[in-house]
């Protein structure tokens, strides 16, 4: 079986409402679908997110085009390897991840396609069939939250899920607020995305740790692995590491340094599902339960992820999604079904998802008369003079 074409795609589909969070907002995700077509018919699928941005994103992966066709899809970690070196994009590792994450995805997505088989199998076996995700509470005035918390553990939901990072004493209200609302039994976590400098987390974690919270994910700068260990020693609240748990070696460092108690981690981070394994089961080893992050991917991207999390033991937590955000997908059917929180693999060969030819026109379309939807828009709107 040889490659005979890449093809790149990039829609925008708008949110059900704007996601507010410490860095800006936005009101929709802008993503690159990606299909690898091969001379024996089979299509692999793959997503890659569109961070710093899209428009960075599809051109390196196009770039890559030439170096792919006629190359063997089965040959997966010789293939990645050959082209994160591609115009030097593993000197780049977090943007050069972010794309790489996408063919990879596309080439595993082949390969079970070509064996019959569904990616956990390849993975290992399957662990787990379903999987537990968080409710993703949106931002705005505290009673809206708070309905939204009581709507949410309602519905089954377990676990809570709030962005902070943008006004200390509000945000500490909020959680008091929901606490009382929802009551002792759903788990609260908090994110805010490197907002803080060390002493502001430190009295933010004070504040609310009364009110029981599950952790506190990336409260300071992701280069600050010490300040990181420091605030694990000040308080009983767990800290948890997103964006300093991007590459393989931020996870090693993270291990030798004790500098976290949980690690966030995503395919796209760490530059494909098979990194994303590996990194899965050194946290196990080394007694660091894992969270599976999200960038807001669509059906391929989440999918491709739970794959790897259904043949691993090493996901015992609440997940990241955006099913409160996403209005619709690219593929087939309704994907994003949970019952009481939780999602279920799909059994199909590869990740088991087919693209909705009609839905990536539409949303393509979406693109290129809108443009990308950024995750870094300004709160507000820039005065007119």
């Amino acid at each position: 079986m040889k490659i005979t074409d890449v093809r790149t795609t990039i829609v925008s589909i708008p949110f059900k409402k704007p996601e507010i969070w410490s860095m800006g907002k936005r009101v929709g995700v802008s993503n690159v679908i990606i299909e690898v077509e091969t001379d024996q018919g089979i299509v692999g699928l793959g997503e890659s997110i569109g961070f710093p941005s899209c428009d960075v994103i599809k051109p390196i992966i196009d770039s890559w085009r030439d170096a792919l066709i006629g190359e063997d899809p089965l040959r997966i970690e010789s293939l990645t390897r050959r082209i994160a070196t591609q115009g030097g994009w593993h000197h780049f590792d977090h943007t050069g991840n972010v794309a790489l994450a996408g063919v990879e995805i596309a080439l595993w997505d082949l390969a079970g396609k070509a064996a019959g088989l569904p990616l956990y199998v390849l993975f290992g076996g399957l662990v787990q069939e379903t999987m537990s995700f968080m409710f993703f509470l949106p931002r705005g005035p505290i009673k809206e939250m708070t309905a939204q918390a009581l709507k949410g553990v309602k519905e089954g939901w377990e676990t809570i899920y709030i962005k902070v990072g943008v006004d200390i004493e509000e945000e500490i209200e909020v959680v008091r607020a929901i606490r009382k609302a929802v009551g002792p039994t759903p788990k609260i976590r908090v994110d805010a995305n490197e907002a803080w400098r060390r002493y502001e987390a430190l009295r933010f974690i004070r504040a609310v740790e009364p009110f029981g919270i599950e952790f506190f994910e990336q409260p300071i700068l992701k280069e600050d692995f010490d300040g990181l260990k420091w605030l694990r020693s000040m308080t009983s609240v767990p800290i948890a590491a997103n964006q300093s748990s991007w590459t393989e070696q931020d996870i090693l460092r993270l291990i030798r340094q004790e500098a976290t108690d949980i690690m966030l981690i995503d395919p796209y981070q760490l530059g494909g599902l098979a990194r994303y394994a590996r990194v899965a089961w050194i946290a196990q080893v080394a007694g660091i339960a894992a969270v599976r992050h999200s960038w807001c991917e669509l059906g391929i991207g989440t999918y491709a992820a739970m794959h790897v999390m259904a043949a691993s033991a090493n996901f015992p937590m609440a997940n990241q999604a955006y099913p409160e955000y996403l209005s619709d997908d690219v593929c087939k059917g309704d994907l994003f079904r949970f019952r009481n929180g939780r999602l279920s693999i799909v059994h199909g060969p590869g990740i088991g998802v087919e693209l909705d030819r009609k839905r990536l026109e539409k949303y393509a379309r979406v693109y290129e008369r809108e443009g990308e939807f950024s995750a870094y828009a300004p709160l507000e709107a820039p005065k007119k003079k």
